[in-house]
């Protein structure tokens, strides 16, 4: 999301410098960051995790958000790493950022075939194919549920797009900004990106097994002149990535002790 704004803004000229959160744990996406701005000559500078300034951090973020909801399917740990490193930017002086927040809500991004009851069946019928014993699946199937799983992907897509992404995720992410005392533009909202992709049918956008076709197919030929074309084709990390094993270690102790402490309050029955 973030290659192709910096593709963006060398073809506008725009005067800017990349930033990278990063820690022990996603030094996959460094390297990623690294590798193309050096290959583009962007100035690149790299925003370091601390374990331990995380740690002393969690009752500030606790107080702002009053929520550590860390639960597999809705982890917190990505607001979490979001909140760290606004507080850096701010330490460091910046006033406006640009991030490739909104790409996966715009272009279909979040993993469909997981995530949606609809797209793990999509998923499975274009195994099926491949495998070729796709008549025997689908006679398994209702008639009509690749019908069905294009139309929920369909509203899905709809619904995140619905008032230029409403949703949870970029809501927490521009309160968090603002909580800092600086700017976040996330160019992948803007009203002309919004209205232009919602006049394409999803199955540009994901054909079932691939997800942000339409970003892919822009990124590919552009880095594949660096050699950098495995950007777009591993495995995302995203910002959940930042958080370390150690300090999710740390955190699972803590809420250990306060559960037991809780258990031994007088009212705790209660």
């Amino acid at each position: 999301d973030s290659s192709a704004l910096l593709f963006l803004a060398i073809q506008f000229n725009i005067n800017f410098e990349a930033l990278t959160f990063s820690s022990e744990a996603n030094e996959v996406d460094e390297y990623c960051a690294s590798e193309l701005t050096k290959a583009l000559g962007i100035s690149h500078k790299k925003l370091e995790f601390s374990t331990e300034e995380a740690l002393f951090l969690l009752p500030d973020y606790i107080y702002a958000f009053e929520n550590l909801e860390l639960t597999r399917g809705k982890s917190n740990y990505g607001g979490f790493a979001y909140y760290l490193m606004c507080r850096k930017l701010q330490e460091q002086g910046y006033n406006c950022v640009f991030p490739g927040e909104g790409a996966d809500e715009l272009l279909l991004g979040y993993f469909w075939p997981s995530l949606y009851p609809c797209g793990y069946i999509e998923d499975l019928l274009c195994k099926a194919k491949a495998a070729g014993i796709y008549e025997n699946v689908r006679d398994i199937l209702p008639a009509d549920v690749l019908e069905d799983t294009k139309k929920c992907r369909q509203s899905v897509h709809k619904l995140d797009l619905r008032n230029t992404l409403p949703n949870y995720h970029l809501n927490s992410i521009e309160h968090i900004a603002n909580h800092f005392g600086w700017r976040s533009f996330p160019v992948y909202t803007t009203n002309y990106l919004v209205k232009t992709i919602t006049q394409f049918n999803t199955d540009l956008l994901c054909d079932g097994t691939k997800t942000k076709l339409l970003l892919r197919r822009y990124l590919i030929p552009k880095l594949e002149k660096y050699n950098l074309e495995f950007i777009v084709t591993r495995k995302k990390a995203a910002m959940p990535s930042v958080i370390t094993t150690h300090l999710v270690d740390k955190i699972a102790n803590l809420a250990k002790q306060a559960y037991t402490n809780i258990q031994k309050h007088p009212f705790a029955e209660i």
